[in-house]
């Protein structure tokens, strides 16, 4: 008998970050993975190093070109004994004012943070559909595309258009049985700042900050046979971090900080504990 092709599985963006965390959670599930990086070579043998047990293959993209979306695919389908996922990872985060921005990082972010996943989506899904096949799309978006915040019209903007596009993209391609999804990550341990990050949990409900292994998991979620009836939505992880919360008609939130607040008008009063609450009250 035959045996069955290694499912693959491409990632942008896959050589830090949760972009890394995507590679490793997709091959321990058992995929081969082709991931793109930007000039990071050094950062991209170590993934490829840290996951012995699948064929990982990394290629130096810049999604600023037009054509990197179309140069990525063929390479994947070269390596690849098929290709049944895409995570579009790959971004530049920014933030500035307004009235200080630049043309050229404008054209930047969009170009690798929105233009890049909906080429890469075509690329991909035009394959797909050429050969009668299903698939997965997830795009990492961002809890910066679910709220507004200050000097964020450009980057957290293209993350909401990111949101939107792929309810487009899931109905588009519902006919031909691939399902488009997307991950929306909160605050997620990427530096090695854990400092910052600790200042940071305070205003996290569930009381710690994200890793990329957290954004993994709902990755693989979404592409598994367990979400096949699922498609269009964003998901949000991020510890409800963006939750408007008040308790006793007192907010708790930005400039607060969790279960220093009596509930005045329930009982227990929250105690914060490691890792969540205790004593919450039932209603």
């Amino acid at each position: 008998m035959t045996p069955s092709p290694t499912p693959g599985a491409i990632v942008t963006g896959g050589n830090r970050g949760i972009g890394a965390g995507i590679v490793a959670r997709l091959v321990a599930d058992g995929y081969d993975v082709v991931f793109s990086h930007l000039g990071q070579q050094d950062l991209a043998d170590e993934v490829v190093a840290s996951c012995p047990s699948g064929k990982v293959t990394a290629v130096d993209i810049d999604f600023r070109s037009p054509t990197a979306a179309a140069e990525l695919v063929e390479r994947a389908w070269q390596v690849l004994d098929r290709v049944d996922a895409l995570v579009c990872n790959a971004g530049r985060g920014y933030s500035e004012r307004i009235q200080d921005l630049e043309v050229a990082d404008i054209d930047s972010v969009y170009a690798i943070n929105f233009r890049g996943p909906l080429l890469m989506a075509k690329e991909v899904a035009n394959r797909w559909i050429s050969q009668g096949q299903s698939g997965a799309i997830v795009n990492i978006g961002s809890v910066r595309g679910l709220r507004p915040d200050p000097v964020d019209a450009i980057y957290g903007g293209l993350k909401a258009g990111l949101h939107r596009a792929t309810q487009s993209l899931a109905l588009e391609f519902s006919q031909y049985g691939i399902r488009v999804n997307a991950v929306s990550p909160g605050t997620i341990e990427v530096f090695d700042r854990p400092d910052v990050y600790r200042r940071l949990a305070v205003d996290i409900p569930l009381g710690r900050t994200g890793t990329p292994a957290d954004i993994a998991a709902a990755v693989a979620f979404l592409l598994s046979n367990q979400a096949s009836y699922i498609t269009g939505v964003t998901l949000p992880v991020d510890g409800g971090m963006p939750l408007p919360i008040t308790y006793g008609g007192e907010d708790i939130g930005q400039g607060n900080r969790w279960g220093q607040i009596q509930a005045t008008r329930r009982t227990p009063e929250f105690q914060r504990e490691p890792g969540g609450y205790q004593g919450a009250p039932r209603v």
